[in-house]
Parts: structure tokens; sequence; C-alpha cells
């Protein structure tokens, strides 16, 4: 993705989708430099810098609309469920069915979402949290029912085995239209 510079486990790091864990520090200070480095010499290249105020504006909507009556409970709940649900469902060893159950229960938490509003910084970053939580929740669990195979961490009871022939892929995860989206790419041999 052009100017997205990211560093350590979230782009599965040099050891791919079974990170050492011993070597998990020192990857992120080497590789975080790096991604610093790479990332300060493609801003000094930016001449203009698009117009984000419309984007800006709806985001600033979208956070006054999560302002309001206290439900730091409601949220403390939702937050609770999802991670039963993920640990349950999602967790170290998965099966789709499982996991389509999973992605149920997010959604459902989902519904209930507007009643979790805030009405303190705390409450509106605990929210906020909630609706992070909820996306990666069901990106995992959504790529997990795509990958039909078992490779590295993510262990499938219903497929045990690496499949090589078809999966020395990556699946990429996009919002379209405000739906998330996700494709497999034969991962580059080079």
């Amino acid at each position: 993705i052009p100017g997205l510079f990211a560093a350590g486990e979230v782009c599965s790091g040099m050891h791919g989708a079974n990170r050492l864990g011993g070597n998990a520090i020192s990857e992120i200070l080497v590789m975080g430099a790096i991604t610093g480095k790479e990332a300060a010499r493609r801003a000094e290249k930016i001449k203009t810098f698009p117009d984000i105020s419309s984007s800006a504006k709806d985001e600033k909507d979208r956070l006054n609309s999560m302002c309001g009556n206290a439900s730091d409970t409601a949220v403390e709940i939702a937050r609770e469920k999802l991670k039963k649900t993920m640990w349950h469902k999602a967790g170290v060893i998965r099966e789709k069915d499982g996991l389509a159950d999973a992605l149920t229960e997010i959604q459902a938490i989902k519904k209930g979402q507007p009643s979790t509003t805030a009405d303190n910084p705390h409450g509106l970053w605990k929210a906020l949290e909630l609706d992070n939580m909820l996306m990666v929740s069901e990106m995992v669990c959504r790529a997990a029912i795509l990958r039909e195979e078992s490779r590295g961490a993510h262990y499938r009871s219903d497929y045990p085995r690496e499949n090589n022939e078809n999966w020395i892929r990556n699946i990429y995860s996009s919002k379209q239209k405000g739906t998330m989206t996700l494709a497999s790419r034969i991962t580059n041999k080079n």
C-alpha cells in the first residue's frame, strides 16, 4: 500500500507467520528504525497534501455521535463478550463452524453498539477501542475462514495441513463502499 509504513507483528515480520518470541523486541527496534527513515524520506518528497476537510468533518460527526449518555457498563459487557467469543471460537485451534459462530456474535455485538456511547474522554476511548476490536475480530474470523489450511500459528482443525499448492498467498482486507472485503493474492516469490 503506497504511503503505508509498518514494522513488527502487524506486518507478519521477518519470521513470517510463526514469530520467534525472543526476537520480537530486536526486530521491532531494527525494522522500526528502517521504517521510520523510509517514511521520513517519502514525506520529504510530498509537495502537496490532499484536502481532508470532508473526511475530518465526517470523523468529528462520528465521534460526536458517540458522546452522550454514560454507558461504560454497556461497553465493558460488549468487550468481555467479544473477548470470550474470540478466545473460544477463533483462538489457537479454529474450525469453520466456530469461526462462523464468532462472526454471528460479532455482528450481534455491532448491532447493539449504538447504545455504547460515552460521557467522558475515557469512555469515548473505550468505545473507540471496542469499534477497533470488532473490526479486527471480524477480519481475523473472515480471513481464517477463507484460508482453508493450517500455516504457522494459524491452525484449522478441519484443515490440519499446509496446502502449498493453493495457499502460498496472502489475504488482503479492504473497505469497499463501507463493507469489508477480502481477497487472496499469490505471494511474490522474489
